[in-house]
This record gives C-alpha cells, structure tokens and sequence, in this order.
C-alpha cells in the first residue's frame, strides 16, 4: 500500500507533446490540446481509483492487465489480474488474445477477446453469445513487474513474514498457556477414600505410585484441585518449572527482523522517532532508494497506460470520427513524498530572472502544479 500511495497517490497528469509529423515541421509550441481534454473527461467518467489498482495488481501479483470496453459511448476501464485473466503474448509482448473469468449470480462465465470479436461462453466453453467490438486489437493490456512474481515483496519477504509470525506466536502461547513450563508436585497425595476408590475390591493390592500420581494430576486437570499433605517432617509443594528466557531476547530478534524486512523492501519505518529540525532534504536522502524503486515501477506500468490510450484513442475516433493521435500524450507521474517546495522556490526565482530557466519549467518542479503551462496563462492572464 505504501509504494501504490508513493506512485500512484496523485493522479497522473497528461501533457501535450510533439508527434513525430509535427516534429518533422518543426513545430515548436502547439497550440490545440484536444487530446489532453478528451483524456481528462474520458478519466473523470471512470473510478477514480483506477491507476491505484492498476499498480495494486502490478505489485502483488507482478503483472496486472486492464479491459477496455464502451458503455452508453463512454470509454471504461476494468482492472483484472491474473486470478481472473490470462493473456497470450507475442514476441513484443503485446496482447494477441486473451480470456476473463467472472461469476455473474453465481453462475461463472468466459469471455474470450481476440482483434475483432468477443465471445462469450459458459464455464463448459459452450458458446452463449459473439459480437464484435471497436478496438482493431485486443482490448486487454497487460504491464509487468521486469522479474515478474520473483520481484515483488511477497517473494522478498515471505520467509521473513513467517519467521515474525513464529516469533510472535512462540512469545504469546508462552505467556498465555506456559506451554513450555512443567508442573512439579512433590509430596501430593490422596485422602485414605481416594486410595480406596483406585482399588477393584478389598482385596486388591494397594495401588501404585504411577496410578495415585495419574489420579492427582487427574484431579488438578479437571476441577483444579490439589491436596498438599505436608507436615514438619515431609514438605509438599506444587510449582512449575518455567524456562527462564529474558524478553530481550524475543524483542531484539523481532527487532532484527523488523529492520531485515524494512532493508529488504528498501521501505523506512515511519513509527520511528524523528528529530524535530528534519529538513525536507533529510527525509528525501532517506527515501531516495524507495524513490527509485518505485519509478521503475511506474516505468513498468507506463505499458499499459499507452496501450489504454491506443485503445481509447480507437474507439473514440470510431464513434465521433475525429482523428486523435496518441504520440500527442505525455504521461507525467508525481510521487506522493515529501517535497521541499520552499528550497525549490528559491532556485526558481534565482534562475528565471536571468533567463537561464523558464518559468514554465520553474512550475513544472512544484508538487502542487499539475498542469504548468494552464497555470501559467492563467498567471499572464490576471496581471494583465
């Protein structure tokens, strides 16, 4: 949850960019963003949690995938992992075809998409229904971790988890039911009924030391009752034996594994005691390793939010007959840490003034600015 609310906690912006025909005309600013917009709309339409989930999947389960489909001529976005999906990839790692398990009222269905058609089907593969779709591909992305399953940290932590677990449980039960204790009785006995009671008949041998010590463990197991016969020549007590183990001990080995699990994980324990002066700059060294972890993944999620454009872009020029260009888009992550937006001010108003950054680049560092150039027209605009 803590690397899916760094990547992913603030939405991804999109930004104009230059395509490949524009850049051969050597165009430097454009002016229409009607791709930007369309995006913007089209994701407000759909959860807003879907970029989270997105890398939710991506990081449990190494690789994620999304379907995409038209409802009421509305792009929608449904997130699938591998619980429920299986893709066939080429050689690429493009989606040629693949199959979505669900369960609609208890009955479990199939649905199978392949570049130009979905078939559904029940759970014996008989066919139930075919239609087209929009997409000229297969409708289902797909984005994975660079090792797949072997990179995530349930495979990084596994064993650890187990050993914390262990530990835990060993300490509770301990505590609670002194499994690892014995209870000495020395000198307990029975009344002179009891004795009688162990024999068959009159005439039977009085009964061993093995069958009275069954009994009073007996009776101290059941109704927690003992009958200590001391007296000035014979002592009897009852006590347990307990191992005797210093607490440190458990809490400098669940310490160890503590730190083993955060190093691991290249995640900083947050419960930790800071020092009141922290800077920004402090907390981002020491985050730095979590910073670039966490990048690679958005890189490795990236794949499927091009695709999800490519297959937006599709569908949308089908229904409306425009001609949006997917190389138009930029997709912008910002990672949900702490920014020293102050120091970073600083630095701006330094360099824009002597032309050395401009002002639009200078608003593009700040955590708070999603969109620089809108909020720079929009600065222009009201000075003037």
């Amino acid at each position: 949850n803590e690397e899916v609310a760094f990547a992913t906690g603030n939405p991804i912006t999109y930004t104009r960019e230059l395509s490949l025909l524009e850049i051969l005309n050597t165009v430097e600013n454009p002016e229409d963003n009607l791709e930007i917009k369309i995006i913007n709309n089209v994701m407000v339409s759909n959860n807003s949690n879907v970029d989270s989930e997105l890398m939710k999947n991506l990081l449990v389960f190494g690789s994620a995938m999304e379907l995409y489909y038209i409802n009421n001529n509305t792009f929608k976005i449904k997130e699938l992992n591998p619980l429920n999906c299986y893709v066939n990839l080429d050689a690429e790692g493009q989606v040629i075809d693949a199959i979505y398990v669900y369960k609609t009222d208890k009955e479990e269905y199939i649905e199978y998409f392949d570049s130009f058609k979905i078939y559904k089907m029940d759970k014996n593969f008989n066919i139930i229904e075919e239609k087209d779709h929009y997409f000229g591909c297969c409708p289902i992305s797909y984005c994975s971790l660079i090792d797949g399953i072997y990179n995530t940290l349930f495979t990084d932590l596994k064993a650890l988890q187990d050993n914390i677990e262990n530990l835990l449980s060993d300490f509770s039960n301990e505590i609670g039911d002194s499994r690892l204790s014995y209870l000495i009785l020395k000198n307990m006995g029975l009344d002179a009924e009891e004795i009688e009671g162990l024999k068959d008949n009159s005439e039977t041998a009085a009964p061993t030391v093995k069958e009275i010590a069954e009994t009073i463990i007996g009776n101290f197991r059941d109704n927690g009752i003992l009958l200590i016969n001391a007296s000035k020549e014979v002592e009897a007590k009852a006590e347990y034996l307990v191992k005797s183990i210093n607490p440190e001990i458990h809490n400098k080995l669940f310490t160890i594994l503590q730190d083993t699990v955060y190093q691991l994980s290249q995640h900083i324990n947050l419960n930790e005691q800071q020092s009141s002066n922290t800077s920004g700059v402090a907390l981002m060294t020491r985050i730095i390793a979590l910073r670039n972890k966490v990048k690679i993944q958005q890189n490795c999620m990236t794949k499927a939010i091009r695709y999800r454009l490519s297959c937006m872009f599709i569908a949308l020029n089908k229904l409306y007959g425009k001609e949006l260009d997917k190389s138009k888009v930029g997709i912008k992550y910002t990672l949900n840490v702490p920014n020293d937006d102050a120091s970073t001010t600083d630095i701006i108003n330094k360099l824009v003034p002597q032309g050395i950054l401009s002002a639009e680049t200078g608003l593009a560092q700040l955590s708070f600015i999603n969109n620089p150039k809108q909020e720079l027209e929009k600065a222009k605009a009201e000075l003037e």
